[in-house]
């Protein structure tokens, strides 16, 4: 209607032009058709402003070349003439797709049909329906025929249903392609950055350790201590295999819960290579048991942080290898160091691979090529050449660590509980440490981008996500955060955007006075319903709601810091209901109601990530309930009964192992309450 109007608007600005067209595209006039107007526009033009032109739709084009050039029938919406001085205009009120020119109809005294009289939604403007006693101010002039549209669904009798939802992903497109541009261009939205850890405060985290300050030295500890634990296990693992040794140098710490190996003789690989290669056999499969994918996103994402910290290159080797075992089903790289063979090609058989993977097998290894003489045979520029401007390729290893049978059953495909958010970070951390290969980075989007198709487009899964309780805010949370990762920015806003309609769902304002002011109903009726089905025991009730509305707390502000880090997207964290719910609030009133637990672990790290929001929202110059949420915030974040999380980790604590481990995000508890591996490292402040 808009547009229209300006149709109007430029017509009437042209000296000359007593009448105005402003048709719908695809219109098309015969001669006839064109006379028979002209004709009705000299006989009434002086009585009357307004003429409707009635409209045929043509399946066939041909038609209007072919046939006689009759008047059609016209069962069609008409279009409509405006004289020079007409003064009504088109209700830009009314939307496109929501009978935006039927409403000008009706005010001209155009009878509606019965199928019209179908109220509304409730948020649209209301419809000008005529009255019967309202006077007809318009004429009919010739006929119009509307061009086929390339779609017979959209053109036969009864497909206005299909012209609607048409218009509507029309209007939906139209919108994300602006939301798009904006994100992109104005915005600087980067698949590359890191989504859920903020890159400053990573970055920070990092310069303090080195600097040495004393709470970020005894965090890292604790992480390099858990990153031995998984990289002593890994290696025993392989050390394990005949002709596969592994050098590394790390403590022999104890870890009983990543993976459990077992040997497979070694087939006869004689008739693939030439004598010289014998010395350096290839070790076959071995096998492996399932692993959870929580544990398995959690080690790689401690071990790429390890790395991120210590600059230890082992931590970063070892963490692509696991994603290389677990989810790309290629072969693993092996330790580089002091290694000599000659250069040859394998072809091997590789699980899972349609076509055979060449490995090409050199001497010069990653770091530390000037140290390794090249055999004679090769040439020093067909190195050069190989490699180009002295990047090693990581497919070219010296050794191959053994690639894992049964690769189908050694990953959970059950993702429905596995929050993706900080993994896809460690992903990111490993592709710019360039321990991932651009080829292996975009088969782990291909995997990525299954997952993601599997969520919106499964029954199951959808069902899931139509949840009002945590497990459908952890859908929307694993949505935003793969669509990010595959740089699928419209799902990614469009998810931002839908998100803040559960706000005014999931958090109720009750009227018990006993409850928090804005309380968590459906958590609470999750947990009913798994006392029902005995699940839980009636007195574990109330530990269970503190649980459930923790944990749904805790993945609403991984969404908030997701769009915050992502600096596009709808404001999550102080968008306001109709009702006034809040997350920003809901947040404050879950502490005050569980006051006398503000020294748990989940609410400890939950404190902290809400601090970070409230202070990431307010640099973004965000103003809507600022003043408010300063006021409330204050008194929490600077209050002494809220110890600061650093101060509880002790190392010297033994008997406390447990709780720091779920304090710092790792182990089954922590994973259980939606803890991100060492979330005080980017996540909060």
């Amino acid at each position: 209607n808009g547009g229209r109007n300006i149709a109007l608007a430029h017509g009437k600005s042209q000296l000359n032009a007593r009448w105005i067209l402003p048709f719908d595209g695809n219109c098309f006039l015969t001669p006839n058709a064109f006379a028979e107007i002209r004709a009705r526009l000299n006989l009434f033009g002086d009585q009357y402003k307004y003429f409707i032109v009635p409209m045929a739709r043509l399946l066939n084009n041909s038609q209007l070349l072919e046939e006689l050039d009759v008047r059609p029938t016209t069962p069609e919406e008409p279009q409509i003439i405006f004289r020079y001085d007409s003064a009504k205009v088109y209700n830009e009120q009314m939307r496109y797709g929501r009978r935006s020119k039927l409403e000008m109809l009706w005010r001209l005294g155009f009878p509606p049909s019965s199928s019209h009289k179908t109220p509304g939604a409730p948020w649209e403007p209301t419809d000008s329906y005529p009255n019967k006693a309202e006077e007809i101010q318009y004429q009919s002039a010739g006929w119009v025929f509307r061009l086929f549209s390339g779609q017979v669904s959209q053109e036969k009798k009864e497909s206005g249903p299909i012209r609607a939802f048409n218009r509507l992903l029309a209007i939906q497109n139209f919108i994300d392609g602006l939301d798009e541009r904006m994100a992109r261009k104005v915005k600087g939205f980067d698949p590359f950055r890191l989504s859920l850890y903020d890159e400053k405060l990573l970055n920070k985290a990092r310069l303090d350790f080195w600097i040495g300050v004393p709470k970020v030295v005894e965090v890292v500890k604790m992480l390099i201590k858990h990153a031995d634990n998984i990289l002593s296990e890994l290696i025993n693992s392989y050390e394990s295999e005949p002709n596969v040794h592994v050098d590394a140098n790390i403590h022999n710490l104890d870890n009983s819960e990543l993976v459990n190996m077992t040997r497979n003789p070694i087939p006869d690989l004689s008739g693939l290579m030439k004598d010289s290669f014998k010395t350096s056999p290839v070790p076959s499969p071995v096998t492996i048991t399932t692993i959870s994918p929580d544990i398995f996103f959690e080690n790689v994402t401690t071990l790429a942080l390890a790395h991120y910290f210590s600059g230890d290159e082992q931590y970063s080797r070892w963490a692509a290898n696991l994603i290389r075992t677990f989810i790309l089903s290629s072969y693993a790289v092996g330790e580089q160091n002091n290694v000599e063979a000659p250069s040859h090609i394998i072809k091997s058989d590789a699980i899972g691979e349609q076509n055979n993977i060449e490995h090409i097998v050199k001497s010069h290894a990653v770091g530390e090529q000037n140290n390794v003489e090249a055999p004679s045979h090769i040439n020093n520029s067909e190195i050069i050449s190989n490699e180009g401007y002295s990047f090693p390729y990581l497919n070219k290893i010296p050794r191959l660590i053994p690639k894992f049978l049964n690769v189908g059953a050694s990953f959970s495909k059950n993702l429905t509980n596995t929050d993706p958010s900080f993994f896809l970070d460690a992903c990111r951390l490993l592709y710019r440490a360039r321990v991932l290969t651009h080829k292996e980075y975009m088969n782990l989007q291909n995997f990525a981008s299954d997952w993601l198709e599997s969520l919106i487009s499964s029954a199951q899964n959808l069902k899931i996500g139509r949840q009002s309780n945590h497990h459908g805010t952890l859908y929307d949370l694993q949505v935003i955060s793969l669509s990010g990762f595959l740089d699928d920015i419209r799902l990614y806003l469009r998810v931002a955007n839908r998100v803040r309609m559960r706000i005014g769902k999931q958090f109720n304002i009750p009227i018990n006075i006993s409850m928090p002011k804005i309380s968590q109903n459906h958590e609470i009726m999750y947990v009913q319903n798994l006392v029902d089905i005995g699940k839980i025991k009636p007195l574990d009730f109330d530990e269970n709601v503190f649980r459930y509305t923790t944990l749904n707390l805790q993945y609403w502000l991984h969404l908030v810091r997701i769009v915050q880090n992502g600096r596009c997207g709808s404001d999550i964290w102080q968008y306001t209901t109709k009702d006034g719910q809040r997350i920003s609030e809901a947040i404050i009133e879950h502490f005050k109601y569980y006051n006398n637990r503000m020294h748990d672990s989940a609410i400890i790290a939950l404190t902290h990530m809400a601090k970070s929001a409230f202070k990431a929202n307010s640099e973004t110059g965000q103003d809507i309930c600022q003043t408010q949420d300063e006021h409330i915030y204050a008194q929490y974040f600077n209050n002494n009964n809220i110890i600061d999380y650093i101060n509880l980790i002790n190392l010297d604590n033994k008997t406390n192992k447990e709780e720091l481990n779920v304090i710092i995000g790792i182990g089954d508890e922590a994973r259980r309450r939606g803890l991100p591996p060492f979330w005080m490292f980017g996540i909060a402040s």
